[in-house]
């Protein structure tokens, strides 16, 4: 395996350098940069370019283990690309490190090495330096990686193909960037005894739609293309380290590889030369009278100005719901902007650099941008219109169309999401359509699934359960009311509102109910209205299913949970929505107040007041969005996204493959976690029910407050605060005391150390859950507060009973430590936090605070967080789930 010994004399440095890289590049590189100083020996796969003075000697990595001269070394630096051959060729290299105490450095790219192989390497040699980099580019390089493939082909063809839509994270790190890294960290002294990771690439990443979008900035008649392919998007990227480019300069490494970087200073030479001549201002005055007079650029500038007004218009008519209109404005903005960006791309060419070629080229991008808007605009529009027939008294549109509209409707929403993503609009059109940016997100994540929802692939019915959150229940509020509803073939049937005591009063035989409800509401049964107790709305959906069948012999194949917050918000987009058969206009803020006094007055059970008025309310909203007249539909749509990302509109479908698309994305608050368990893991949430049979929400603030501390030997201490304020009266005749049975959700088998309501400790006893005992007529409830503890879908909740009286404010707390250990001695660990916001609560004060050991050293969060000594604090709302994740490395 090894050579004989090199004979070296009369060397500057007699002491030689060993790389090994089996591929080449990097290697190689790297050899040519050390020839001035040091003799090198290259183990290489690829043959040098040069003979590097004679102070490289090349070694052909061509068997499966390298003859390595035996030779003292000052460094060995290994270039691993993850085959077998390199791994069955550490552990000799490590031995040899040992044996001639040689400085060992380890360098892969991020997608090739792993935490466990960084251990591997530790437990072989303790004090290796470790680098990853990313994707590396540099000039004539070949098809390398998909990185290079795409520069060359910006180089020498001058367009670009993406696959798919081109939002596949990239890692740019120009060559020279990696060399000069690898050189630092060799020739720098190492202080730590342990294996140190440095990290040459981007701490954020960007898309290989940004990386085109960089080179178009530099020429903007460089094409991009889109080429649809399947692609495995799941590759692992290894993101720990110290990073070395904090703010890396990729816009103008790229533009150096692709573009001659010399081109504009010749041109600019070239032009203050010209400018001198004696003739010259004579020229530029004759060339600036004929630029003025020339009527092809006036003809120019008014086709661009006639294509972006009509452009806004069509917005404002897509806006108001008049689809033709909006379809004929946004045709014409497309034929005049093809025409101005036609001859943009002509001007460019021909107009010499003599000081308004860079405004051509900014002019030119922006109505080839403005042109990619109108050309979705008018996508979107005839799309629309198609799905309009749906709606019409004859449903004319066929499965094949409505299809094909959605699949439109997915393509033009990719191109928007495109655009918003790079900033490419003006300031006064990317405000506006930043408005659609969630909608348009939205619709993303559910394109594939809508032709099963809309009932293309077989009738599809839906039961709708109104949940009152003013009436918080755990899985949004109090279900008062109930629709039922069919959709055939994207048509809808007809929508009947029912009081959900109709139902209920059908039921025969006995479900018990959960603990709570029994214990504390004193229910007997469990009926439809109590259905949504548990905290996963996939699971009350299906027990809402089930009773709705027992009670009424009705199935359904879905289940929308629909809270007060979320009718408020479509009602805003239509106010003021008058009620004809109550002689009553309404709007968002009165809404609540007007139900619950048709509900309230002269209530019994069994009356119809409640479902008359809310069927009353949707009427008048379904002749509203008919007409088509004085509706908002941004704000709709806002509202549409918005509900299902804060949990006020939930679904639930039997079909499973439907219904993982819901819970990935969690519009289901589901329960269950789908988050990679190769780190620490943390989960919080509280969750209310209020069994007062009162509206007390209404008159209910709440601010939460979370607080971990990781000690020095890797325990995780946690407090949860619930700060409550009650606002109501005894006379108001909605509110009154609040009484709930609150539940903390904490990771599995964390154990509870204790409970503080107003900073006094309670005495904490198992609560009494055996309905038998709680029941007799000989019981006396236990001293102290009753806990009870449940495991559900890897969770622990500690819950129990608390009032907060009318006007008063209250302060509950609980303690626990984790199971689960922090790796504080790991080179690299990272802690991740998913807070579950409960649905039907509103946008509560939230705040988070970590403290880690001396020990660690915070790399990177997720989130804006103030960093103090050893802790780091984040302020802000829980509108929707809410996930930090903090990278650490040991110091």
């Amino acid at each position: 395996m090894e050579k004989p010994t090199l004979i070296i004399s009369e060397e500057k440095n007699t002491t030689p350098l060993l790389i090994i890289d089996k591929q080449g590049l990097l290697g190689n590189a790297l050899a040519e940069s050390l020839t001035k100083e040091f003799l090198t020996v290259l183990v290489s796969g690829r043959p040098l370019p040069s003979q590097g003075n004679g102070r490289i000697i090349h070694i052909p990595f061509v068997k499966r283990m390298p003859s390595i001269p035996d030779n003292k070394f000052s460094h060995i630096i290994f270039i691993c690309h993850g085959s077998k051959e390199e791994f069955a060729l550490l552990p000799h290299l490590v031995q040899k490190t040992k044996r001639l105490g040689a400085r060992f450095i380890f360098a892969g790219s991020i997608y090739k090495v792993t935490e466990q192989f960084v251990k591997s390497i530790a437990s072989h040699a303790r004090d290796v330096d470790v680098l990853v980099y990313g994707d590396i580019f540099a000039d004539n390089l070949p098809f390398e990686n998909t990185l290079t493939e795409l520069l060359v082909l910006a180089k020498t063809k001058g367009s670009i193909t993406l696959v798919n839509s081109g939002m596949q994270h990239v890692y740019p790190i120009h060559l020279d960037d990696v060399v000069a890294s690898l050189l630092k960290i060799a020739f720098t002294q190492k202080q730590a005894t342990l294996p140190t990771i440095y990290n040459a690439s981007l701490k954020h990443p960007v898309t290989y739609f940004s990386v085109a979008r960089m080179l178009k900035k530099h020429n903007p008649l460089l094409k991009i293309d889109f080429l649809k392919r399947q692609t495995d998007s799941s590759h692992h990227v290894f993101r720990q380290g110290f990073y070395l480019f904090s703010h890396y300069p990729l816009e103008q490494r790229l533009a150096d590889v692709v573009f001659d970087p010399h081109v504009t200073v010749r041109q600019r030479k070239k032009a203050k030369r010209f400018m001198q001549l004696p003739f010259a201002p004579l020229l530029a005055g004759i060339l600036l009278a004929v630029a003025i007079i020339s009527l092809p650029f006036l003809l120019f500038a008014g086709m661009a100005f006639y294509g972006y007004t009509q452009l806004l218009s069509a917005k404002d008519a897509l806006e108001g719901g008049n689809l033709q209109i909006a379809s004929q404005k946004a045709s014409q903005s497309v034929k005049a902007l093809a025409v101005t960006e036609r001859v943009s791309e002509n001007l460019v060419r021909m107009t010499p650099a003599i000081g308004f070629r860079t405004q051509l080229f900014d002019f030119a991008r922006n109505v080839h941008t403005g042109r990619e808007v109108a050309e979705s605009t008018l996508g979107i529009t005839q799309a629309l219109i198609t799905l309009q027939k749906m709606y019409g008294e004859e449903g004319s549109a066929s499965r094949e169309e409505v299809i094909r509209s959605l699949n439109t409707l997915k393509n033009e929403n990719i191109t928007l999401q495109k655009i918003l993503a790079e900033n490419r609009l003006p300031p006064q059109y990317s405000e506006k359509l930043k408005m659609y940016e969630r909608p348009l997100q939205v619709f993303g994540l559910l394109a594939d699934v809508l032709p099963h929802m809309l009932g293309f692939h077989g009738k599809q019915t839906y039961l709708l359960l109104f949940q009152n959150n003013m009436e918080l229940r755990p899985g949004g509020g109090f279900i008062g009311s109930y629709g039922i509803t069919d959709i055939d073939k994207g048509k809808m049937g007809k929508f009947t509102v029912h009081d959900v005591y109709d139902a209920d009063g059908q039921l025969k035989g006995h479900i018990e109910p959960p603990f709570a409800l029994r214990r504390y509401l004193g229910s007997s049964h469990l009926y439809l209205r109590d259905s949504n107790f548990t905290l996963d709305f996939p699971k009350n959906a299906s027990t809402a299913a089930y009773l709705l069948g027992l009670e009424t012999g009705q199935k359904v194949n879905a289940v929308v949970g629909i809270d007060i917050t979320f009718i408020k918000e479509v009602i805003r987009a239509v106010e003021p929505l008058y009620i004809p058969d109550y002689n009553e206009t309404i709007t968002a803020d009165t809404f609540f107040e007007k139900t619950e006094s048709h509900v309230q007055d002269k209530f019994f059970a069994g009356s119809t007041q409640k479902k008359d008025f809310l069927r009353a309310v949707y009427a008048a909203l379904e002749a509203r969005l008919t007409q088509r007249k004085g509706v908002s539909y941004g704000v709709l749509l806002k509202a549409f996204a918005d509900g299902l990302y804060e949990k006020h509109i939930l679904f639930a479908f039997s079909n499973s493959s439907i219904q993982r698309v819901f819970s990935i994305n969690n519009f289901s608050s589901s329960l269950k976690d789908e988050r990679k368990k190769d780190v620490f893991l943390d989960f919080a949430g509280v969750n209310e029910a209020n069994l007062g049979e009162n509206k007390a929400n209404f008159f209910l603030t709440r601010s939460l407050g979370q607080s971990v501390r990781i000690n020095e030997g890797g325990e995780v201490l946690s407090v949860i605060r619930v700060q409550y304020e009650n606002t109501s009266s005894k006379e108001n005749k909605f509110g009154g005391d609040y009484k709930a049975f609150i539940r903390f959700i904490v990771p599995e088998g964390a154990s509870l150390q204790r409970i503080l309501i107003d900073g006094e400790e309670q005495e904490v006893v198992p609560a009494i859950t055996n309905v038998s005992v709680y029941l007799g007529k000989r019981f006396i409830p236990p001293l102290g507060l009753e806990v009870e503890t449940v495991q559900e879908d890897g969770k622990t909740m500690y819950g129990f009973l608390t009032i907060v009286p009318s006007r008063s404010k209250k302060m509950v707390q609980i303690q626990y430590a984790q199971k689960q250990v922090f790796p504080v001695n790991e080179a690299a660990s990272a802690y991740d936090l998913l807070v579950y916001k409960q649905p039907g609560t509103e946008k509560d004060q939230y705040t988070f605070t970590l403290q880690y050991p001396e020990q660690l050293t915070l790399l990177h969060v997720n989130t804006d967080m103030a960093k103090q000594e050893n802790a780091i604090q984040y302020t802000g709302t829980l509108a929707e789930d809410r996930r930090i994740i903090l990278q650490f490395a040991r110091k």
